[in-house]
């Protein structure tokens, strides 16, 4: 599981005690963190069937669960300490699916879509950028940092917003959303930077 290891762990474990301390408490031993991260690959055509079907209020609830299911299976893999080759694959798969297709459908509709076309697009050069530096040299992934871990969850975040702006048509959450979108660009240049120093340093 790629959330298992220690650096994500360390990222993590406000929300580990937490999900330890209720839900993975009633949790049988036959669901496994492998199997909630192929959940939150299931979830991610039903929150675009919900959205291409103007069904918001369904949209942000599956999406909302597909994103505490992120958080869930990685304290569930640390907690049981389940390590898998599949949950590297597919976990982050899960995670980046989810984010990136969600935000260029919502990139149809929003007033700004070239905000949120800026995070698709940066997200995808990183993605590319990991790759090939990855690919071309002998250097293990790096693990998850506080700018990325960040990142992700202010993308979360800015996702149910615009959801809810599209339920409830406030025109504070649209601003506050903007807002949430120059903020997420700015954490992914320092996601980006802190990736280049960190692979200098290795």
């Amino acid at each position: 599981m790629a959330k298992s290891n220690i650096a994500d762990g360390k990222i993590a474990r406000p929300l580990d005690g937490f999900w330890r301390a209720t839900l993975i408490k009633i949790l049988p031993d036959w669901i496994t963190p492998d199997g909630l991260s192929l959940l939150r690959l299931i979830l991610i055509p039903a929150v675009l069937l919900a959205f291409a079907f103007g069904n918001f209020l369904l949209a942000v609830i599956l999406f909302a669960l597909a994103a505490l299911l992120d958080s869930v299976d990685g304290a569930l893999a640390r907690q049981r300490n389940i390590h898998t080759s599949w949950g590297l694959i597919i976990d982050p798969l899960a995670d980046k699916l989810l984010i990136m297709m969600t935000i260029l459908y919502l990139a149809l509709i929003f007033p700004a879509p070239w905000l949120i076309l800026a995070v698709f697009g940066l997200e995808t050069l990183q993605l590319l950028g990991a790759a090939l530096v990855l690919s071309i040299s002998s250097r293990p992934t790096l693990k998850a940092s506080i700018f990325g871990k960040t990142k992700m969850l202010l993308v979360s975040v800015t996702v149910v917003l615009i959801f809810l702006w599209l339920i409830i048509n406030w025109s504070w959450l649209l601003a506050l959303t903007i807002i949430c979108l120059w903020l997420t660009i700015i954490l992914q240049a320092m996601t980006c930077l802190h990736y280049l120093y960190r692979l200098a340093k290795k």
